[in-house]
């Protein structure tokens, strides 16, 4: 049954808890939270720690918006209470243990206020997952892969999310087919600064589409998961690596049209 201090940055020995698992006077325990917009604008993190044996607890909250940077901070002595998560203005929750987390902070008005809720999707069966490889396959069946709600599935930081090409994101533009894309850069018209910075990229990104697109692979894309390729369809890209690395008396014997 999940307690409120599985969710505590607690990791004590099995006596009393004013007893820690180590003599290391530096030793500590730390919470670390982070968040992104769905547009990238803004970054928020979060992080809470204690130092036992320096009896201190300290804890942070920012948030950035473009090049500004808000930030609070606070740090002040360890409570007897090692469940009270609170130093300053700023204060983690533990609203529902594995489940739900709350952060608040009441900072200056040129430093950060909020009062944010996180919660798990399916956390018992995430932490068994890592925890052990036995219980991964046993609740494999249990779980699925599921687009990232920050980089929308893009597998991609928050800055580089939000660069545009060509209007697309380069979520977006690895989303089109690869017969699409070819069009697309063959019939770009780059300005006289972006030839000269970019040039020699967007050629070799047209030759190397263009190899995929003459084995048949226009209907791909570039976010598509390589163990969803068939066989025939992880040859046809072998093929095109080694047409376009541009090797010289090498014969390619191909059994069908």
């Amino acid at each position: 049954m999940p307690h409120p201090l599985d969710e505590y940055p607690i990791h004590q020995a099995p006596v009393s808890m004013r007893y820690f698992a180590t003599s290391d006077r530096n030793v500590y325990d730390r919470c670390i939270m982070h968040l992104v917009s769905d547009d990238g604008t803004l970054q928020f993190a979060h992080g809470l720690g204690v130092y036992p044996h320096l009896g201190v607890i300290d804890a942070y909250v920012t948030a950035r918006t473009g090049d500004v940077l808000h930030s609070t901070r606070a740090s002040g002595a360890l409570p007897d209470n090692r469940l009270e998560q609170q130093v300053g203005p700023i204060r983690l929750e533990v609203v529902e243990p594995l489940r739900e987390l709350r952060v608040l902070s009441d900072g200056p008005t040129d430093g950060v206020q909020c009062d944010l809720t996180f919660t798990a999707a399916f956390p018992a069966i995430d932490e068994a997952s890592r925890v052990s490889w036995v219980y991964r396959h046993r609740l494999d069946h249990l779980v699925d892969e599921v687009p990232c709600s920050a980089c929308r599935g893009a597998r991609i930081r928050a800055d580089a999310a939000a660069t545009r090409f060509a209007k697309l994101t380069l979520g977006e533009l690895c989303g089109k087919p690869l017969g699409d894309t070819l069009t697309m850069f063959q019939t770009l018209a780059p300005s006289k600064t972006v030839q000269q910075v970019a040039g020699e990229v967007i050629r070799e990104i047209t030759n190397r589409l263009k190899f995929l697109v003459d084995v048949g692979l226009d209907y791909l894309s570039l976010s598509r998961p390589g163990p969803t390729l068939s066989g025939g369809e992880a040859q046809r890209i072998r093929l095109a690596s080694q047409i376009g690395s541009g090797l010289t008396g090498v014969l390619y014997v191909l059994d069908e049209p």
